[in-house]
């Protein structure tokens, strides 16, 4: 998978997805908020703040396989 700027694209709304925020150097879970302002999302619980600044994004991968 590679990374998608939300300058391009943005994910859906309420769809689960990998998060880069460059001012903190660090990635996390997030999904869109309602008034998506500044590339502004939501984390996904435990963490209950808003991050701003992500500047990419990209979709979580398919969970393992519990046969494997």
């Amino acid at each position: 998978m590679k990374w998608i700027s939300v300058d391009d694209k943005l994910p859906t709304f309420n769809q689960d997805v990998l998060v880069y925020n460059e001012k903190h150097d660090e990635f996390d879970i997030a999904s869109v908020s309602n008034g998506f302002e500044e590339n502004q999302v939501i984390w996904i619980e435990p963490r209950e703040y808003c991050m701003i600044r992500v500047t990419h994004w990209m979709p979580l991968p398919e969970p393992p396989n519990r046969e494997d």
